[in-house]
């Protein structure tokens, strides 16, 4: 601890330093401060580089470079970032006064210690790295499944819905019955949680078994309340564990449900999702609802956008305003934005 404190370490992150490596503590910080800083949530860039400096370690030292380049990772996604490329890279070493000239072969290094992965021009953190391939798997083995049988729609909708659907709406409701994912998307007022409303009923009507999640509580709540079927958030739904740092659903624990519903899924951040999909049942179909010019994801990635511009995936999108949604300033200011004018 006398060591921690005459390295400028406060009581707490030293305490940290301490669970993590015990009595090895000293010769991990002496070995390479910056790759402590990895393990040590508090202890950043900044501090590991006033700690090499007191332990000798030179400006040019590769160890420096590794850990400037996992700090600038760190701190685009921070920014929305899933990935770098090298050139934002070396550029980011310049403006922390860290030589850019090893770049290459640090890079090289950190990717055989699995820190990062290459993949041409882009760097990514090795986590996000398979949280995208795991997302972008996932769902094109769900848009690869064959369609389940027809149905009569109109006579299922009319039995189990409580409005008159326009055709767009009649398609949500047909492809998320007889597909196995769905992209339910439109501007204000163009019918979103009706057709979300008729989702549920025509699914329920089928006799499936429904999870309806959403990014946060609020939404969630109003969720339910559109549909008069219980709602969680996607974090209580995967029964986060705050002591563990982890979901408790996942591949060998899954969802139990026939269908997953996820509304304002452009809130969805990309680890989220991937931890969506790995917890969902191999049979199940999914359901993302949401509008990519609202609310964008606070963690990085963009899924829901991503997905509708890969073009692989069944996407309804509503284009009709309603007519009391017209009578509304924001609803009409919404649209002339976005159409430019």
């Amino acid at each position: 601890m006398a060591f921690l404190h005459s390295l400028g370490l406060g009581p707490a992150t030293a305490r940290k330093v301490l669970r993590r490596y015990g009595s090895d503590a000293v010769q991990a910080l002496r070995e390479d401060p910056y790759r402590v800083a990895e393990d040590i949530s508090g202890l950043g860039f900044q501090i590991a580089d006033r700690i090499a400096r007191h332990l000798g370690i030179g400006e040019h030292d590769p160890r420096r470079v590794a850990g400037a380049v996992l700090h600038l990772l760190r701190r685009g996604t921070e920014e929305g970032h899933v990935y770098a490329t090298e050139a934002s890279l070396r550029e980011g070493l310049e403006q922390l006064g860290v030589p850019s000239d090893p770049l290459p072969s640090v890079l090289h290094t950190l990717a055989r210690r699995r820190a990062v992965v290459l993949e041409g021009e882009a760097v990514y953190e090795t986590s996000l790295y398979r949280a995208e391939r795991l997302v972008a798997e996932r769902i094109a083995r769900l848009a690869a499944r064959p369609p389940r049988r027809r149905h009569d729609l109109r006579r299922l909708v009319e039995r189990s819905a409580d409005a008159q659907l326009t055709d767009e709406q009649l398609q949500a409701v047909a492809t998320s019955i007889e597909g196995h994912v769905l992209v339910l998307t439109g501007g204000p007022g163009t019918g979103k949680t009706t057709t979300v409303r008729s989702v549920v009923a025509a699914q329920r009507h089928m006799g499936r078994k429904l999870l309806l999640c959403a990014p946060t509580g609020r939404a969630a709540k109003r969720l339910a309340e559109a549909t008069g079927h219980p709602a969680k958030t996607i974090h209580r739904a995967l029964e986060w564990n705050p002591q563990l740092g982890r979901f408790q659903r996942g591949e060998g624990y899954p969802l139990e449900a026939d269908v997953v519903l996820v509304d304002e899924a452009s809130m969805m951040d990309l680890p989220l999702a991937a931890a969506l999909l790995e917890a969902l049942p191999a049979d199940a179909s999914l359901v993302l609802v949401g509008d990519v010019d609202q609310l964008p994801p606070v963690g990085p990635g963009q899924v829901l956008r991503d997905v509708i511009e890969s073009g692989h995936v069944p996407t309804v999108r509503l284009t009709q305003v309603f007519r009391q949604a017209e009578k509304s300033a924001i609803v009409r200011a919404a649209h002339a934005i976005l159409q430019g004018r």
